[in-house]
């Protein structure tokens, strides 16, 4: 079976991006099932309009545009506001877009710094990301109020940032 060039050139540029794309979408709704269904319709918007893309654009910045408007439009669709602010999601796209090369050292980077947060921060983050619990149930747990456990995730995420940073830096 031979597989027309616009075929197979979509499912290259494709197969180099799904991982960031999977990625930036899980970390911005955080939720598997959100993510899932998302990467779904954002694959299938790629490939419907991948005859209107330019090859001389770069097509991770390309598809994950297509993201984070899928992104904005889930959270307008759930009247959720996003959990971090827009800044932190134009972050996320940045990240992404950097090569895949070394996901396996920034994972592991960040899993040691996660491992230097005292207990109760790394307690507040397994909740959130890992349990894929609501600001809400993590405040009835807690017994703290949700703008404070917002306030809370925003300081962690700062602090991992740092850390990831300063951990590079070192490296280099």
């Amino acid at each position: 079976m031979k597989i027309k060039k616009e075929n197979s050139d979509f499912i290259k540029h494709y197969s180099r991006v799904q991982l960031r794309l999977y990625t930036y979408l899980l970390a911005s709704v955080h939720n598997r099932n959100d993510a899932d269904e998302l990467m779904q319709e954002v694959s299938l918007i790629l490939w419907e309009s991948f005859d209107k893309y330019d090859p001389s654009y770069d097509f991770a910045g390309w598809a994950l545009g297509i993201a984070k408007n899928k992104v904005k439009e889930h959270m307008r669709s759930r009247k959720r506001a996003p959990v971090f602010g827009e800044n932190f999601y134009e972050s996320l796209v940045q990240l992404a877009q950097y090569s895949d090369d070394n996901q396996a050292e920034r994972i592991e980077l960040l899993q040691k710094c996660i491992k230097k947060l005292n207990t109760s921060d790394r307690k507040l983050l397994l909740m959130r990301f890992k349990k894929e619990f609501s600001v809400k149930k993590i405040s009835e747990i807690t017994g703290r109020s949700g703008n404070g456990i917002y306030k809370s995730l925003a300081r962690i995420v700062a602090l991992l940032r740092s850390c990831i940073k300063r951990e590079l830096l070192r490296q280099e």
